[in-house]
């Protein structure tokens, strides 16, 4: 619970937060409080079962507030009611208050001068749902305007009746978070990081350059809304929502920290994305037609990496050839052996005259498309496969030899 406490005449606005956990005792009061921003420190064996511990988000409270009031009594048995003072300069001081109140922590700031903005109601509930619209336990924010809860279940966290209301909600949620309405959804699943939450495939193509960025959550908490370490490179398609119970965050708090389980966890929730590109072909053709139309970049990417994925998803993958664009199945079923020419420049100089000689030439000069050619070569054995050099094709019946000179050399006809 959040209270905010208006300002007055004499007094400023005030921030009151409490809670019904274990507490403190006056012992704990001097293990972590008197030694705040050092906890950070400590080795994650130690805080294993919390997001953080006394450390940088409790010294934060001094960008807006000259001291922080701490009363808080422990679930321990006997215990006494402890209020800690702790003040900007590194100061503070504890004391036993003669008073009974239910096991918990209450903790107080009072706005200094130029930061009462940072106490106006919807400022704080716009705050804490941003961080905190998943923490497992109700928060409801007080004011002379009423109550407000700004936290729910993580729609991976909720039941559903079919898998197409689960979609339903997952593309919801992603429209009020992300503001856009997505091609699809794809649930993530992790056992390495620990991992929950969705994939939203993107509506609209994308660059490869493209910097993609996540929206990330450690034990339900905010971690970042731009982490970008967390899919494979080849998955540039989606943008995802997910939350870790395990991963650890990086030094700046703005990304999980690189280390086994990470990559791990990135194979696995690579392994989800290829498992739902390889259901789409199996029962909604349709769907991946689009899709595989949208991303064929990111799937080529893919495809390169993987050779059973290739097997499966060669004949979906679409090229420019000089009679359109042609899907590799649509291809083979009209020619026999797959040719290519290897850049743009190479192609245009090519297209005309394979075309008066009944073939098609696939451009292969686009990003992977030489990859893909080679790897086609190397995994389907019973198809040929050749890269073309404008020597070699047949010199045309013509009366212009002046023309087939220039495409020859590569010059312009006079």
């Amino acid at each position: 619970r959040i209270d905010i406490i208006p300002a007055t005449p004499t007094s400023p606005p005030t921030l009151a937060a409490y809670d019904n956990g274990m507490g403190l005792t006056l012992a704990e009061v001097h293990e972590f409080l008197a030694t705040i921003g050092q906890s950070s420190k400590r080795g994650a064996e130690e805080r294993g079962d919390y997001i953080g511990q006394f450390g940088i988000g409790l010294l934060s409270a001094f960008v807006v507030s000259e001291e922080i009031v701490v009363i808080t009594r422990s679930a321990k048995s006997p215990s006494q009611t402890v209020e800690w003072r702790g003040r900007s300069d590194g100061t503070y001081e504890t004391r036993i208050l003669d008073v009974e109140t239910d096991p918990g922590t209450q903790v107080y700031l009072r706005a200094k001068p130029g930061c009462h903005d940072f106490f106006d109601r919807q400022f704080v509930c716009d705050t804490a749902r941003h961080y905190g619209s998943h923490l497992p336990y109700q928060i409801s924010i007080f004011s002379g305007d009423g109550e407000e809860t700004v936290n729910e279940k993580a729609p991976w966290q909720q039941t559903y009746g079919s898998e197409q209301a689960e979609c339903e909600a997952y593309l919801k949620y992603g429209e009020l978070v992300f503001g856009m309405q997505f091609l699809d959804a794809i649930p993530l699943a992790s056992s390495s990081g620990g991992i929950q939450g969705v994939a939203f495939v993107l509506p609209h193509s994308t660059q490869i350059a493209s910097r993609r960025t996540h929206r990330v959550y450690l034990k339900n908490m905010l971690l970042s809304d731009q982490a970008d370490n967390l899919l494979p490179e080849w998955a540039f398609f989606v943008r995802c929502i997910v939350n870790s119970d395990q991963l650890r965050p990086n030094a700046a708090r703005e990304a999980f920290h690189e280390d086994a389980a990470l990559e791990e966890c990135r194979y696995e929730l690579g392994v989800c994305l290829r498992n739902y590109l390889i259901r789409l072909s199996q029962v909604d053709q349709r769907r991946l037609d689009q899709l595989v139309g949208l991303h064929n970049t990111a799937i080529k990417a893919l495809a390169i990496e993987d050779e059973d994925f290739l097997r499966l998803f060669a004949d979906w993958l679409p090229f420019e050839t000089n009679l359109g664009i042609m899907k590799l199945d649509q291809y083979r079923q009209l020619y026999d052996t797959i040719h290519y020419v290897a850049t743009p420049e190479q192609f245009r100089q090519i297209s005309a005259v394979a075309a008066a000689q009944g073939m098609c030439i696939i451009n292969a000069g686009y990003v992977f498309d030489m990859e893909i050619m080679d790897a086609i070569s190397r995994v389907f054995t019973d198809r040929d496969v050749e890269q073309l050099d404008i020597s070699e094709l047949p010199r045309p019946a013509t009366k212009c030899p002046i023309a087939w000179l220039a495409i020859s050399t590569h010059m312009p006809p006079t």
